[in-house]
């Protein structure tokens, strides 16, 4: 079922197109800004990053989803964020989170910094969210959709006995030379047909491939698609590790048997319908005999994974849903309160509150902390995981400032959860106030909200 969130108040940019983007704004009802453009990225960067800024100037959104890649629009909407104000979410792929790009590999502190910046970042898969996580910040997990089944595929002029469909574009996370020479192996009539761009691989390897490989490529989607409903398998191998490769979730959706690199994550993900295989030669050759061997069971298998892997992903599509909906709201309130004046001498304090726990900016920060949800009630403490709040937000209730800057931060929570009072404490060191000029006079407070997105297993789900 198709979700609906308030579309004017969310703004989804990306500065590339992507099958993956598409499916989730499908999904919530939010029509992607994609900014593209042929010309070289030293020239169309520039007019990307203004027409970004411009945009979102314009919208004012409440909430900001950016695509990663690109690494300059993630670190765009950091700045951004912490100016315009906004609910800040990275939709991080792969090589958004691993960089498979030596200067990506040599910087490795941008990634921490967005990390922790954003005050979301989607990912595809739990291995990646344990590096989101190690660098503080917060996660939520949402694998891919799988794309709509298509009825109306027309049929390729397939030529083999046995036609496989192999998913590449020819990068070095792909093991080519490899299926290269798995296919000399072959029979004849097994034909192989790779997609992606194969001006890439050098000239002497182009000029021995195998007879039995067809080079298609780059297709359309129209040809993709018939290329895909038309053949016996489809294989999609990578050499990363916590990778879940696009080509297995347009399988599945067409409902195609796979062979898949033999990784934890694709084994974990793709239970049923698959063959996994290491990437080497004789091992991929092998895989094939094994699911032609197979072909009916995994036709059988593929078509209950299929349905699997659907209701798995609408849970997890609703949840996203609701969080995006609930900081949505919160940000009307938030907007509302936020020009309070609240420090001294008249001046107005910027103040976002969000997952790492509370931080004010652009003039100070709190830092090295802990905390207790304590419910007075009852006297039960329970406590929130060190150094990121276990991804609680702070976001419209009271908050007062103690008078000692090095003691702990209350925040008072009354007619919550059952009419039962609790209190968060914050322990925390404060920036030195010296160092941006001037601190919080006591007793000033200003109103936000409060949720906890994520806790602990004990722990209910708290909602506003």
């Amino acid at each position: 079922m198709k979700q609906t969130v308030i579309n004017e108040n969310i703004v989804w940019l990306a500065w590339e197109r992507h099958r993956r983007t598409l499916e989730l704004c499908r999904y919530l009802g939010i029509t992607p800004i994609v900014f593209e453009s042929s010309l070289p990225r030293l020239l169309k960067h520039p007019f990307f990053v203004a027409s970004t800024l411009l945009y979102l100037l314009y919208k004012r959104p409440q909430i900001l989803i950016v695509q990663n890649p690109s690494i300059i629009l993630t670190l765009l909407g950091c700045i951004l964020h912490r100016v315009l104000g906004f609910y800040y979410v990275v939709d991080a792929h792969h090589a958004g989170i691993i960089p498979n790009f030596s200067v990506g590999e040599k910087f490795p502190w941008v990634y921490r910094f967005w990390q922790k910046e954003a005050d979301l970042t989607i990912v595809t898969n739990r291995f990646v969210a344990e590096i989101v996580d190690n660098n503080n910040g917060r996660t939520f997990i949402l694998p891919d959709k799988l794309p709509e089944y298509k009825t109306d595929c027309g049929q390729f002029d397939v030529e083999g006995k046995i036609n496989i469909l192999c998913v590449s574009s020819f990068d070095t996370d792909e093991p080519y030379r490899e299926i290269f020479e798995a296919a000399k192996e072959l029979p004849e009539d097994y034909i192989i047909y790779m997609t992606g761009d194969y001006r890439k691989i050098d000239s002497t390897l182009y000029k021995k491939s195998p007879m039995n490989i067809r080079l298609t490529g780059f297709l359309s989607e129209t040809d993709y698609y018939d290329l895909l409903n038309s053949v016996d398998l489809v294989m999609d191998l990578t050499n990363m590790e916590n990778c879940l490769v696009c080509g297995a979730y347009e399988a599945v959706s067409q409902k195609k048997p796979l062979i898949l690199s033999d990784t934890l994550i694709l084994k974990e993900y793709f239970k049923k319908g698959a063959i996994f295989t290491q990437n080497y030669s004789k091992d991929i050759q092998q895989a094939i005999f094994m699911a032609i061997k197979n072909i009916e069971m995994l036709k059988h298998e593929v078509k209950t994974e299929h349905s699997i892997l659907e209701e798995q992903w609408q849970k997890s599509g609703e949840k996203l849903t609701r969080l995006l909906l609930r900081n949505n709201k919160v940000s009307v309130a938030w907007r509302k309160n936020i020009m309070k004046d609240i420090a001294p001498d008249n001046k107005k304090l910027d103040a976002i509150f969000h997952g790492t726990g509370i931080r004010k900016y652009p003039r100070m920060e709190l830092r090295d902390y802990t905390a207790q949800l304590i419910n007075e009630d009852s006297s039960y403490t329970g406590t929130i995981r060190d150094a990121s709040l276990g991804g609680l937000q702070v976001q419209g209730l009271p908050v007062k400032f103690n008078e000692n800057k090095e003691g702990p931060l209350t925040i008072m929570v009354s007619n919550f959860l059952d009419s039962k009072h609790y209190k968060l404490i914050v322990h925390q060191k404060w920036a030195n106030s010296s160092k941006w000029g001037w601190g919080i006079k006591k007793d000033r407070s200003l109103t936000a909200g409060f949720s906890i997105i994520k806790a602990p297993t004990e722990w209910k789900e708290f909602m506003l």
